[in-house]
């Protein structure tokens, strides 16, 4: 297996991984309100979210298929992710730490999330350079 598509496979998982960890961590959000919260109408939330998983999903297939557009798209909603959970929840945690919303179940859903955004901004970014340099 080459280079190329060893990093495309891992970009591509760590994409799919973050749509299935992300999930039940935006249902949750929903039910506490979130986006009203901060402003933003229920239907555009989910309008954003189900666009974020086909961007995730869109970008997936593209670095499978060797397109440094892929690991470009898989990088950018890691991203996303990544600094949307640590702004809008990091406070939240801090000021009630396990007792936040369902204790440790949210407190762990949540660090998946960031765990998995993490991985898919530097796979994501390794699998785009891999594609250029080799494609």
């Amino acid at each position: 297996m080459s280079g190329r598509s060893i990093e495309g496979t891992r970009a591509a998982w760590i994409a799919i991984v973050l749509v299935v960890v992300s999930l039940p961590h935006a249902i949750e959000d929903f039910a506490y309100g979130e986006p009203a919260r901060l402003g933003v109408a229920p239907a555009f939330a989910l309008s954003a979210l189900l666009a974020s998983y086909a961007v995730q999903l869109i970008g997936a297939r593209l670095v499978l298929r060797g397109s440094p557009w892929g690991g470009r798209l898989v990088a950018a909603t890691g991203f996303v992710w990544f600094v949307g959970a640590l702004f809008i929840h990091g406070p939240e945690i801090r000021a009630h730490g396990l007792q936040w919303r369902f204790g440790l179940t949210s407190v762990g859903e949540l660090l998946l999330v960031v765990i998995a955004s993490a991985l898919a901004m530097w796979y994501g970014a390794i699998a785009a350079q891999s594609v250029t340099r080799t494609g």
